[in-house]
């Protein structure tokens, strides 16, 4: 996927910035500001296991105290040191830079960030959540520009009594809000978060990482929901009574029982599904049965990181087509593998992920999804909230417009609360689902196994002529499907139910000219979709004919191969009751 034309020129702009946007005044970047601006704290307690590395990781607060207040001038004196044009040289007098922009849109947008594990570092270590060192604080949080953030109850594995230590650490949110008075206020409706930000204040959202402490019974929902909880992450790292997580595989795999009913309690109460530590399977599982649209908190894109605790282009969609959202993570071992020696990956790393769900279609489905105190090893510049302005200048410098960035920032998340209550009453929705698919004809770099992602094939390029047979599973659910295909625009397929002639490997024509086939063409976005019929539906299978790739300014060559990347089996039905 296309990452941006102009990255070296970008990545040179973005760090000048960086000590301009953080000289600018504290009221400066965004309504969450009080006049009272706090201290620094007391260092915090020693390092213990940490939420996502197993490992605390400190943050030093890298602001400088005394660098220029003017974006502009630090951008130009930065590029004439090393004999590069900022990235903004040429535009007309008056004319914002994209750090400028992005102090602006902090002014006038709500910025909300889905995770930061502030709860356990004020009930675990002792940590001043006010002025202290942590990489979320309220002073941090002014000055980054937050109008709202999710506090996750996030339980250490030291804990064997999981509802007693779910019980603690909601007994220490409470204090947090008691004592942070009218600086933070838990609210739970996108109404009640506005109302706050346009006055300035600072809000908090509920949310729990990981239903063990729920025990077996999904009634145990109940309290949490009453006191404001509005996403619940089905797993940690560990598979328990209710779902199967990412890091813990177990057979069968995805939702018990006990997790089914938890969704529908959950749908009830209002209270999100968030599957950033899911497994595919139980991904896959809550989506058909939830009336809801899903949240992932935290997570990146398998796609540019091929991890577990990652989701794949598919989920993405997924996500993306119900009005689902996804935060992006900031931990580096997430976004990227490390060379030897590197702890840290680039900002850019960050913000090629959100690249990606771009160009697939999906910038209406991101979020803020930092993971701040939980262990993690931000990309470099990111060390705090404090640096978020840096994040979105550098999202304008590589083209997106401020529309889709109010979306990220907080509108995508806010459309999704409102979606969440709507759901509680709400009609059971249409969803579909991947088959697990099967492909001869073709090689594929897509092991079967427990993942139900679309089918990868190597080659990229198939001669024109070549024959791919399908075949896939259904339980009987489908009412209908949908034939996507990935690859290079003006790729063709001729759709049929039967192999030709029956054997795989024969061509799709009749005395040298193509047959009327139903044909499928991949479109200039790099993907194409065609309905199936209720007996290709039926039948579970159906073959695929390469055809000569359809171009604008010359006609077909039948010899030139075309490139095939990847191919999926939609199946769609209504939301199953539990």
């Amino acid at each position: 996927m296309p990452r941006g034309s102009s990255i070296p020129s970008a990545r040179l702009h973005l760090r000048a910035a960086l000590g301009a946007l953080c000289a600018l005044p504290l009221f400066a970047f965004g309504p969450c500001r009080s006049s009272d601006t706090p201290t620094a704290g007391d260092d915090d307690a020693p390092a213990v296991a940490a939420p996502e590395t197993g490992g605390a990781t400190g943050a030093a607060d890298t602001t400088p105290a005394d660098v220029e207040a003017s974006v502009v001038p630090a951008a130009t004196e930065a590029a004439e040191a090393t004999g590069e044009a900022p990235a903004d040289a040429g535009a007309g007098p008056g004319a914002e830079s994209p750090a400028e922009a992005a102090a602006r849109l902090l002014r006038e947008a709500l910025v909300i960030d889905l995770h930061a594990d502030v709860v356990y570092q004020v009930a675990d270590r002792g940590r001043d959540f006010a002025t202290g060192d942590g990489e979320w604080t309220l002073e941090r949080a002014r000055r980054g520009g937050e109008d709202a953030q999710f506090f996750p109850l996030w339980l250490p594995r030291s804990d064997t009594d999981r509802a007693a230590s779910l019980k603690r650490h909601a007994r220490t949110f409470q204090a947090m809000l008691e004592s942070a008075g009218d600086q933070l206020a838990l609210v739970r409706t996108s109404a009640e978060l506005r109302e706050r930000a346009a006055r300035g204040a600072l809000s908090v959202l509920l949310g729990m990482e990981g239903a063990d402490g729920l025990g077996d019974d999904p009634e145990n929902l109940d309290p949490y929901a009453a006191l404001g909880l509005r996403y619940l992450g089905l797993t940690w790292n560990d598979s328990n009574a209710f779902a199967e997580a990412a890091a813990e595989p177990r057979e069968p795999p995805g939702l018990t029982e006990a997790g089914r009913a938890l969704v529908a309690r959950a749908n009830d109460a209002g209270v999100l599904l968030d599957l950033a530590h899911a497994s595919a399977a139980t991904f896959w599982d809550v989506h058909r049965l939830s009336r809801s649209p899903l949240l992932v908190s935290h997570a990146a894109l398998r796609a540019l990181r091929d991890h577990s605790r990652n989701i794949d282009d598919l989920q993405l969609l997924a996500l993306a087509r119900t009005g689902g959202v996804l935060g992006v993570v900031w931990h580096s071992g997430f976004l990227a593998v490390l060379p030897e020696g590197r702890t840290r990956v680039p900002l850019e790393t960050l913000l090629a992920h959100y690249d990606h769900a771009r160009a697939l279609g999906a910038g209406a489905a991101l979020a803020l999804g930092s993971d701040l105190d939980g262990g993690i090893r931000p990309p470099e510049g990111l060390d705090t909230i404090a640096e978020l302005p840096l994040l979105a200048a550098g999202l304008l410098e590589r083209g997106w417009s401020e529309a889709e960035l109010r979306g990220l920032l907080g509108e995508n998340v806010l459309r999704l609360l409102d979606a969440a209550d709507a759901a509680v009453d709400g009609p059971r929705p249409t969803r579909e689902w991947p088959a697990e698919l099967s492909c001869a004809g073709a090689p594929s770099a897509k092991e079967g196994g427990r993942l139900s992602d679309r089918r990868v094939l190597d080659g990229p390029e198939l001669a024109p002529g070549t024959v791919l047979e399908l075949q896939w599973e259904d339980d009987g659910a489908a009412t209908a499907a949908t034939l996507e295909a990935w690859g290079e625009p003006g790729t063709r397929l001729a759709v049929g139910a039967e192999p030709a002639g029956g054997a795989t490997g024969e061509t799709a024509t009749e005395g040298g000219a193509e047959t009327d086939a139903v044909e499928l063409l991949v479109g200039s976005a790099g993907s194409g979709r065609l309905e199936l019929t209720a007996e290709q539906l039926a039948a579970r299978r159906m073959t695929l004919t390469v055809r000569p790739r359809a171009t604008r300014d010359a006609a077909p060559d039948p010899a030139a191969a075309v490139r095939l990347g990847e191919l999926a089996v939609w199946l769609r039905g209504t939301v199953r009751e539990y």
